[in-house]
Protein backbone atom coordinates (compact mmCIF):
# COMPACT_ATOMS: atom_id res chain seq x y z
CA UNK A 1 0.00 0.00 0.00
CA UNK A 2 1.47 3.41 -0.79
CA UNK A 3 1.46 6.67 1.16
CA UNK A 4 -1.61 8.44 -0.36
CA UNK A 5 -3.67 5.11 -0.39
CA UNK A 6 -2.92 4.89 3.39
CA UNK A 7 -3.38 8.54 4.10
CA UNK A 8 -6.80 7.88 2.30
CA UNK A 9 -7.97 5.22 4.03
CA UNK A 10 -7.38 6.75 7.25
CA UNK A 11 -9.06 10.37 5.87
CA UNK A 12 -12.24 8.05 6.05
CA UNK A 13 -12.20 6.44 8.94
CA UNK A 14 -11.65 9.84 10.35
CA UNK A 15 -14.83 11.01 8.20
CA UNK A 16 -16.60 7.84 9.37
CA UNK A 17 -15.72 8.23 12.98
CA UNK A 18 -17.13 12.11 12.48
CA UNK A 19 -20.32 10.87 10.76
CA UNK A 20 -20.59 7.90 14.09
CA UNK A 21 -21.21 10.92 16.72
CA UNK A 22 -23.20 13.45 14.21
CA UNK A 23 -25.89 10.69 12.82
CA UNK A 24 -25.83 10.06 16.85
CA UNK A 25 -24.99 6.20 16.34
CA UNK A 26 -22.90 6.65 19.24
CA UNK A 27 -22.76 8.94 22.00
CA UNK A 28 -19.31 10.61 24.26
CA UNK A 29 -19.83 8.21 26.69
CA UNK A 30 -19.09 5.35 23.99
CA UNK A 31 -16.52 7.54 22.57
CA UNK A 32 -14.33 7.20 26.13
CA UNK A 33 -15.00 3.70 26.66
CA UNK A 34 -13.49 3.06 23.40
CA UNK A 35 -10.72 5.36 23.75
CA UNK A 36 -9.73 3.24 27.11
CA UNK A 37 -9.98 0.30 24.91
CA UNK A 38 -7.19 0.87 22.55
CA UNK A 39 -5.25 2.78 25.40
CA UNK A 40 -5.62 -0.12 27.79
CA UNK A 41 -5.89 -2.68 25.94
CA UNK A 42 -5.35 -2.78 21.79
CA UNK A 43 -2.26 -0.44 21.93
CA UNK A 44 -0.54 -2.13 24.29
CA UNK A 45 -1.07 -5.84 22.97
CA UNK A 46 0.42 -4.14 19.53
CA UNK A 47 3.49 -2.57 21.26
CA UNK A 48 4.11 -5.82 23.33
CA UNK A 49 3.84 -7.92 20.14
CA UNK A 50 5.89 -5.25 18.20
CA UNK A 51 8.97 -5.65 20.83
CA UNK A 52 8.75 -9.48 21.74
CA UNK A 53 8.77 -10.24 18.27
CA UNK A 54 12.17 -8.65 17.74
CA UNK A 55 15.48 -10.77 17.98
CA UNK A 56 17.65 -9.64 20.68
CA UNK A 57 21.49 -10.02 19.78
CA UNK A 58 23.51 -8.77 22.71
CA UNK A 59 24.23 -5.39 21.59
CA UNK A 60 22.40 -2.93 23.44
CA UNK A 61 24.06 -0.31 21.23
CA UNK A 62 21.11 0.20 18.89
CA UNK A 63 18.09 0.77 22.38
CA UNK A 64 20.77 3.55 23.28
CA UNK A 65 20.85 5.14 20.20
CA UNK A 66 17.22 4.88 19.55
CA UNK A 67 16.62 6.69 23.11
CA UNK A 68 19.07 8.95 22.21
CA UNK A 69 17.39 10.52 19.02
CA UNK A 70 14.11 10.38 20.92
CA UNK A 71 15.82 12.79 23.34
CA UNK A 72 17.73 15.12 20.25
CA UNK A 73 14.54 15.29 18.45
CA UNK A 74 11.94 16.48 21.39
CA UNK A 75 14.87 19.03 22.18
CA UNK A 76 15.21 20.20 18.94
CA UNK A 77 11.37 20.24 17.94
CA UNK A 78 11.35 22.41 21.79
CA UNK A 79 13.68 24.90 20.03
CA UNK A 80 11.58 25.05 17.34
CA UNK A 81 8.12 25.69 19.01
CA UNK A 82 10.08 27.99 21.65
CA UNK A 83 11.07 30.75 18.62
CA UNK A 84 7.48 30.74 17.01
CA UNK A 85 6.13 31.27 20.97
CA UNK A 86 8.63 34.27 21.41
CA UNK A 87 8.16 35.35 17.66
CA UNK A 88 4.34 35.26 18.57
CA UNK A 89 4.43 37.76 22.01
CA UNK A 90 5.11 34.75 24.55
CA UNK A 91 0.88 33.93 24.68
CA UNK A 92 -0.70 31.10 26.50
CA UNK A 93 -1.40 29.97 23.21
CA UNK A 94 1.80 30.15 21.62
CA UNK A 95 2.73 27.55 24.55
CA UNK A 96 0.30 25.38 23.85
CA UNK A 97 1.97 25.64 20.17
CA UNK A 98 5.66 24.36 21.58
CA UNK A 99 3.56 21.59 22.67
CA UNK A 100 1.93 20.40 19.40
CA UNK A 101 5.40 21.40 18.00
CA UNK A 102 7.01 19.01 20.41
CA UNK A 103 4.50 16.14 20.54
CA UNK A 104 2.50 14.86 17.33
CA UNK A 105 -0.54 12.23 17.28
CA UNK A 106 2.12 9.89 17.63
CA UNK A 107 0.11 6.87 18.81
CA UNK A 108 -3.47 6.59 16.77
CA UNK A 109 -1.97 7.99 13.47
CA UNK A 110 1.70 7.38 13.71
CA UNK A 111 1.80 4.41 15.03
CA UNK A 112 -0.53 3.30 12.10
CA UNK A 113 1.50 4.70 9.63
CA UNK A 114 4.85 2.79 10.91
CA UNK A 115 2.39 -0.26 11.19
CA UNK A 116 1.26 -0.26 7.47
CA UNK A 117 4.63 0.92 5.91
CA UNK A 118 7.33 -0.83 7.83
CA UNK A 119 8.02 -4.25 8.84
CA UNK A 120 7.80 -5.85 12.63
CA UNK A 121 11.63 -3.94 13.02
CA UNK A 122 10.15 -0.46 11.46
CA UNK A 123 7.22 -0.55 14.76
CA UNK A 124 9.80 -1.76 17.31
CA UNK A 125 11.97 1.38 16.68
CA UNK A 126 9.43 3.50 16.26
CA UNK A 127 8.03 1.77 19.89
CA UNK A 128 11.33 2.44 21.85
CA UNK A 129 11.86 5.96 20.02
CA UNK A 130 8.14 7.19 21.33
CA UNK A 131 9.22 5.52 25.34
CA UNK A 132 10.80 8.53 26.49
CA UNK A 133 8.32 10.84 24.08
CA UNK A 134 5.27 9.25 26.15
CA UNK A 135 6.72 9.76 29.49
CA UNK A 136 7.84 13.82 28.76
CA UNK A 137 4.36 14.27 26.73
CA UNK A 138 2.31 13.28 29.69
CA UNK A 139 4.12 15.88 31.86
CA UNK A 140 4.82 19.18 29.57
CA UNK A 141 0.98 20.22 29.85
CA UNK A 142 1.07 20.66 33.75
CA UNK A 143 3.91 23.65 32.99
CA UNK A 144 3.70 24.45 29.34
CA UNK A 145 0.61 25.47 29.34
CA UNK A 146 -0.38 26.26 33.03
CA UNK A 147 -2.47 29.39 33.56
CA UNK A 148 -1.83 31.34 36.38
CA UNK A 149 -5.59 31.84 37.29
CA UNK A 150 -5.78 27.81 37.89
CA UNK A 151 -5.53 27.34 41.58
CA UNK A 152 -5.48 23.41 42.52
CA UNK A 153 -4.71 21.04 45.87
CA UNK A 154 -1.43 19.77 46.12
CA UNK A 155 -1.28 16.50 44.37
CA UNK A 156 -0.60 13.12 46.36
CA UNK A 157 2.61 11.24 44.66
CA UNK A 158 0.74 8.35 43.28
CA UNK A 159 -1.11 11.41 41.59
CA UNK A 160 2.11 12.37 40.45
CA UNK A 161 3.49 9.56 38.78
CA UNK A 162 0.27 7.70 37.09
CA UNK A 163 0.53 9.68 34.18
CA UNK A 164 3.81 7.37 33.94
CA UNK A 165 2.56 4.22 34.22
CA UNK A 166 0.30 3.98 31.79
CA UNK A 167 -0.67 0.51 30.01
CA UNK A 168 1.36 1.38 26.97
CA UNK A 169 4.62 1.94 29.33
CA UNK A 170 4.03 -0.80 30.85
CA UNK A 171 3.60 -2.98 28.05
CA UNK A 172 7.15 -1.68 26.72
CA UNK A 173 8.21 -2.99 30.25
CA UNK A 174 7.29 -6.14 29.62
CA UNK A 175 8.02 -6.30 25.75
CA UNK A 176 11.66 -5.33 26.88
CA UNK A 177 11.24 -8.71 29.42
CA UNK A 178 10.75 -10.86 26.73
CA UNK A 179 12.88 -9.22 24.43
CA UNK A 180 15.70 -9.83 26.03
CA UNK A 181 14.90 -12.91 27.57
CA UNK A 182 13.30 -14.84 24.36
CA UNK A 183 10.81 -16.18 26.29
CA UNK A 184 8.39 -17.93 23.74
CA UNK A 185 4.80 -17.65 24.15
CA UNK A 186 1.62 -20.53 23.10
CA UNK A 187 0.18 -20.40 19.18
CA UNK A 188 -2.81 -19.10 20.81
CA UNK A 189 -2.09 -16.29 23.17
CA UNK A 190 0.14 -15.39 20.67
CA UNK A 191 -2.84 -15.43 17.94
CA UNK A 192 -4.84 -13.87 20.25
CA UNK A 193 -2.88 -10.91 21.32
CA UNK A 194 -1.97 -10.52 17.82
CA UNK A 195 -5.58 -10.17 16.54
CA UNK A 196 -6.31 -7.53 19.33
CA UNK A 197 -3.31 -5.34 18.50
CA UNK A 198 -4.68 -5.25 15.03
CA UNK A 199 -7.73 -3.34 16.46
CA UNK A 200 -5.74 -0.65 17.91
CA UNK A 201 -4.82 1.45 14.43
CA UNK A 202 -8.38 1.59 12.99
CA UNK A 203 -10.21 2.10 16.01
CA UNK A 204 -7.44 4.84 16.43
CA UNK A 205 -8.41 6.68 13.81
CA UNK A 206 -12.18 6.16 14.40
CA UNK A 207 -11.42 7.93 17.47
CA UNK A 208 -10.04 10.55 15.98
CA UNK A 209 -12.77 11.46 14.02
CA UNK A 210 -14.97 10.79 16.49
CA UNK A 211 -13.42 13.42 18.37
CA UNK A 212 -12.96 16.05 16.02
CA UNK A 213 -16.82 15.33 15.86
CA UNK A 214 -17.22 17.81 18.48
CA UNK A 215 -15.40 20.94 17.26
CA UNK A 216 -18.13 23.25 15.98
CA UNK A 217 -18.00 25.27 12.97
CA UNK A 218 -17.72 28.50 15.44
CA UNK A 219 -14.01 27.43 16.36
CA UNK A 220 -13.06 27.84 12.62
CA UNK A 221 -13.98 31.27 12.80
CA UNK A 222 -10.97 33.34 13.53
CA UNK A 223 -7.84 31.30 12.08
CA UNK A 224 -4.86 33.01 13.22
CA UNK A 225 -3.49 31.16 15.88
CA UNK A 226 -4.87 27.77 14.61
CA UNK A 227 -3.04 28.32 11.21
CA UNK A 228 -0.23 29.24 13.19
CA UNK A 229 -0.27 25.78 15.04
CA UNK A 230 -0.82 23.78 11.75
CA UNK A 231 2.09 25.48 9.97
CA UNK A 232 4.39 24.69 12.41
CA UNK A 233 3.64 21.31 13.08
CA UNK A 234 2.51 20.20 9.35
CA UNK A 235 5.23 21.96 7.41
CA UNK A 236 8.05 23.17 9.85
CA UNK A 237 8.50 20.27 12.59
CA UNK A 238 8.84 17.70 9.75
CA UNK A 239 11.24 19.58 7.88
CA UNK A 240 13.13 20.14 11.17
CA UNK A 241 13.42 16.39 12.70
CA UNK A 242 14.24 15.25 8.61
CA UNK A 243 16.70 17.67 8.36
CA UNK A 244 18.23 16.83 11.79
CA UNK A 245 18.14 12.77 10.89
CA UNK A 246 19.69 13.03 7.60
CA UNK A 247 23.00 15.16 9.60
CA UNK A 248 23.16 12.40 11.96
CA UNK A 249 25.01 9.14 11.55
CA UNK A 250 22.34 6.79 12.41
CA UNK A 251 21.36 3.62 9.63
CA UNK A 252 18.12 4.26 7.32
CA UNK A 253 15.43 2.20 8.41
CA UNK A 254 15.98 3.84 12.47
CA UNK A 255 15.80 7.13 10.51
CA UNK A 256 12.78 6.17 8.71
CA UNK A 257 10.55 4.77 11.29
CA UNK A 258 11.86 7.66 13.60
CA UNK A 259 11.23 10.53 11.10
CA UNK A 260 7.17 9.53 10.85
CA UNK A 261 6.64 10.73 14.55
CA UNK A 262 7.48 14.05 13.06
CA UNK A 263 5.50 14.01 9.75
CA UNK A 264 2.02 13.34 11.77
CA UNK A 265 -0.56 16.11 12.55
CA UNK A 266 -1.15 18.00 15.97
CA UNK A 267 -2.12 15.33 19.23
CA UNK A 268 -5.83 15.09 19.60
CA UNK A 269 -5.58 15.41 23.49
CA UNK A 270 -3.71 18.71 22.93
CA UNK A 271 -7.30 20.27 23.60
CA UNK A 272 -8.23 17.93 26.77
CA UNK A 273 -4.80 18.69 28.34
CA UNK A 274 -5.29 22.46 27.99
CA UNK A 275 -8.38 22.36 29.80
CA UNK A 276 -7.20 20.09 32.31
CA UNK A 277 -4.31 23.53 32.62
CA UNK A 278 -7.18 26.07 33.16
CA UNK A 279 -6.52 27.31 29.51
CA UNK A 280 -9.05 30.14 28.42
CA UNK A 281 -12.40 28.70 26.33
CA UNK A 282 -10.87 30.97 23.28
CA UNK A 283 -7.75 29.15 23.76
CA UNK A 284 -9.19 25.39 24.42
CA UNK A 285 -11.32 26.22 20.71
CA UNK A 286 -7.98 27.55 18.87
CA UNK A 287 -6.59 24.34 20.05
CA UNK A 288 -9.69 22.15 18.91
CA UNK A 289 -9.86 24.12 15.59
CA UNK A 290 -6.13 23.49 15.23
CA UNK A 291 -6.49 19.48 15.24
CA UNK A 292 -9.32 19.54 13.13
CA UNK A 293 -7.45 21.54 10.42
CA UNK A 294 -4.11 19.95 10.95
CA UNK A 295 -5.43 16.41 10.73
CA UNK A 296 -7.61 16.97 7.56
CA UNK A 297 -4.81 18.67 5.95
CA UNK A 298 -2.41 15.50 6.89
CA UNK A 299 -4.16 13.70 4.10
CA UNK A 300 -1.94 16.23 1.99
CA UNK A 301 1.31 16.84 4.10
CA UNK A 302 1.62 13.21 5.55
CA UNK A 303 2.49 11.60 1.99
CA UNK A 304 4.44 14.67 0.59
CA UNK A 305 6.74 14.33 4.05
CA UNK A 306 6.86 10.49 3.69
CA UNK A 307 7.87 10.65 0.22
CA UNK A 308 10.91 13.07 1.38
CA UNK A 309 11.99 10.74 3.98
CA UNK A 310 11.91 7.84 1.90
CA UNK A 311 13.90 9.80 -0.67
CA UNK A 312 16.67 11.94 1.33
CA UNK A 313 16.69 9.56 4.82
Amino acid sequence: MNILDLALEFALLVFVGIFIIRAKIVDQSFLKNMSRFVMKVALPCMIFNSIRAQHFGGDFKELFVIIGLALIILAALAVTGTVYWLVTGRTLFGRCVIFSTMFSNYTYIGMAVVEKMFDASGLFVYTVFTLPIRLVFYAAPSFLMKSSSKTEGKKTFKERISPFISPPTVAVAIGLVFYFSGIGLPTFIDSTLKTIGSLASPLGMLICGMSLAGVSVKSLSALKNPIGMVLVRNFIAPAVVIVVLYLLPVESYIAQAVAIYGCVPVPSLITAFAMGAGCSDEVCRDCSAGVLISTLLSILTLPMWVSVVFAVL
